[in-house]
This record gives structure tokens, C-alpha cells and sequence, in this order.
């Protein structure tokens, strides 16, 4: 868990924000004292036509008082939200009696259905932070050309340059002579590329190795790009793809590279949520490893029997009672997942730990 200081931002000594960056900082913080106060709000980019944060501002200190946070929790959140830096995404801000806490949400598709979401309860509303922090990896990215390639480590949010990888020019920007010798050069030049491929390749290789990632991304010179999937290759131990988000010397490559990785990862997640589904609706068939209903998953969760618990954001489930179930999952070590379109009985079910026979109901 990171903790920032937001002194040199407000001058209150006490203030510090935490930053949610994995599950057990969720945990952490649905297991604090309410009542909690929790917002959702868009940061748009500079110049962006929705950029007017002030008066988004004043609206959401509106909300909140009307939910009866206190002044000195709307204080604390203004705070958080005016230092944090504009990026073009969601993030969500939670504040109690003693600091304030915030992540950076990349999927909003099933949790944000306004522009601004206010909440006081109780507990923190942590199902957008489950959600973002659950089941991520990190990426390694490359921008490559036939000499060398720009190296990035991507998470869900950042794109962080790692190293910058340079290879032999030879017969590289030389041009070609033509006549009897062209063969030749062509096959030098290839066997050139061929080897900046492979130091690109081991570079890549180790920078997912420590990065704990299994995915890599390429994009750049296609037939750069061909020879360096090519190695990579025999290290048997990645997934790759090649994408077409510029090449090595565009400014704005970075960035498409990252929206890229990101939109691959977030395919990744939401094929490995669709087999969960399917799995529950089979259990679900067979009716003894599975049960839905707040009633039988509620006493499922009581009796520590749950392994995963389903949230259908789209169902008529109270919020605050699928927070409450998604803390109690947390807290006997289950997963979570929150989607969509489930067809549950009353938006909630679980797979159990072991065949269970549940109550009609």
C-alpha cells in the first residue's frame, strides 16, 4: 500500500491518502469504522470539453451533504480530488474520520451509470476498486524498429519506459546497391535484423520476467516486429501479439501502444470472467457446488462455504447490502466478481467451496 502525503497540497498535517492498488488495501479499508463517504468522479483530460472540474465540484459537495456526510469528510475529499492529476478516467475517492483513500478506474462500464456517484454508508463502496484490482497483470510493450526498440512496463493505468534497447545499423540505413550484389546485402541486412531481434527479444523476455508478466505487446516496424514475435517465441513462456499503434520515433505511439495492451488485457479478463459464469450456471444446473438468492447465498457466505461470489451490477440488488456481501467474501477469502447480464436469482450467487445442498428459494 502506498501512502502520499498531500501536506505540500493542503497544509493539514494529519491528511494522508492512500492509494488502493491491491485487494488486501480493500480489505483494509472495509474493515474501518463508518460512516465512510465515497465519490466517483470523471478527470477529464486538459482542454477536454467536459474539464470544468470546480463546477463539477460544487455539485458533488451538494450530494454529499445531502447524504449527511459531515464537513470535514467533504473537505478531506475535495482535497483528494483537486491534487489528483488529470487523466481522462474515473477515479474513486473514499473518506472516513482519519484519512482518505483513492483508485484510478479504467473499467466503469458496469459500475457508473451517471457522470458522479456519491455514496455515505457505513462501509466504503469498494465494488468499482474490487472490480479494478482483481485478476490484473502487468504488460511489457515494445516499440521496435529494424536497429533496436523503446521497452515499457504497462499496467492498468501507467505506462512506465523501462529501457531503451539499441542494435547494430549495419547494411541497416545503407542503401541498396542493386545489380549482382543486391542478394548479398539483403541477406546481410536481414541477418542484421534478425540479430537486433533476438537482443530485443531477451530484453523483453527479462523485463517480463520481473515484471510478473506473461503478456507482451509489439508494435513499430512490421517486419521488425515479425522477427522479434519470432524469437520470442522460443521462450515458450509468453503471450504475444502484434499491434499497429505507430512506430519508434511517433510521440504518440506510447500511448496508443498503452491503449492497446490495456484493451488486449481487459479481452483477457473478460474471457476468464465469461468461463466463471459458465461454470456457476453449470453448477447452477447441477445444483450442488452452487446456489443463488440473497437467502441461500447469504447463509452460503455466513458458513464460510463460498469460493467465488457473483454481483450483477445491472440487477435490482441494493448496493449497500452487495458492498456488505462483497466485504464478507473478502474477509473469508473468496473472490468476487461483479458483471453483468448474470440472470441470477435477485443479482447474487456463488460458487461453494465444496458440493453443498442449499434450500429452495
Amino acid at each position: 500500500m502506498r501512502r502520499n502525503s498531500d501536506e505540500a497540497h493542503t497544509g493539514h498535517m494529519n491528511d494522508v491518502t492512500v492509494e488502493l492498488s491491491q485487494l488486501s488495501d480493500v480489505r483494509e479499508r472495509y474493515g474501518r469504522q463508518g460512516p465512510h463517504a465515497t465519490i466517483i468522479v470523471p478527470l477529464s483530460r486538459p482542454g477536454d470539453v467536459s474539464d470544468d472540474r470546480s463546477t463539477r465540484w460544487n455539485a458533488t459537495r451538494a450530494d454529499l451533504r445531502r447524504h449527511g456526510a459531515d464537513a470535514a469528510t467533504i473537505d478531506r475529499l475535495e482535497r483528494v480530488v483537486t491534487s489528483l492529476p488529470p487523466r481522462g478516467l474515473h477515479a474513486l475517492v473514499t473518506a472516513d474520520g482519519t484519512d482518505a483513500a483513492s483508485c484510478w478506474l479504467s473499467d466503469t462500464n458496469h459500475h457508473i451509470k451517471s457522470s458522479t456517484v456519491t455514496v455515505v454508508d457505513e462501509l466504503p463502496m469498494l465494488l468499482p476498486v474490487i472490480t479494478e484490482l482483481r485478476d490484473v497483470d502487468s504488460i511489457v510493450g515494445a516499440i521496435v524498429d529494424r536497429i533496436g526498440a523503446e521497452v515499457f512496463v504497462i499496467d492498468r493505468v501507467d505506462s512506465t519506459h523501462a529501457v531503451t534497447v539499441e542494435g547494430d545499423d549495419e547494411f541497416v540505413h545503407r542503401g541498396a546497391p542493386g545489380g549482382w550484389s543486391q542478394p548479398r546485402f539483403q541477406r546481410r541486412a536481414e541477418l542484421t535484423w534478425d540479430r537486433n531481434a533476438d537482443i530485443d527479444a531477451a530484453e523483453l523476455a527479462s523485463q517480463a520476467d520481473n515484471a510478473g508478466a506473461s503478456l507482451i505487446v509489439i508494435t513499430g516496424d512490421e517486419r521488425a516486429a515479425l522477427f522479434v514475435e519470432q524469437h520470442l517465441a522460443s521462450f515458450g513462456r509468453f503471450t504475444v501479439h502484434r499491434v499497429q499503434a505507430g512506430g519508434r520515433h511517433e510521440p504518440s505511439t506510447p500511448e496508443r501502444l498503452h491503449r492497446a495492451a490495456s484493451d488486449l488485457a481487459q479481452d483477457a479478463r473478460n474471457r476468464r470472467i465469461e468461463h466463471s459464469v459458465d461454470r456457476l450456471r453449470e453448477e447452477l444446473g447441477q445444483r450442488d457446488r452452487a446456489v443463488s438468492g440473497l437467502v441461500n447465498t447469504g447463509r452460503a457466505l455466513g458458513e464460510h462455504r463460498v469460493g467465488v461470489l457473483f454481483l450483477d451490477s445491472e440487477s435490482n440488488l441494493d448496493r449497500s447490502h452487495a458492498n456488505s456481501m462483497a466485504k464478507q467474501a473478502l474477509d473469508t477469502g473468496a473472490d468476487v466478481i461483479v458483471s453483468h447480464d448474470l440472470d441470477i436469482a435477485e443479482g447474487v450467487a456463488a460458487l461453494l467451496r465444496a458440493p453443498y445442498s442449499s434450500t429452495p428459494g
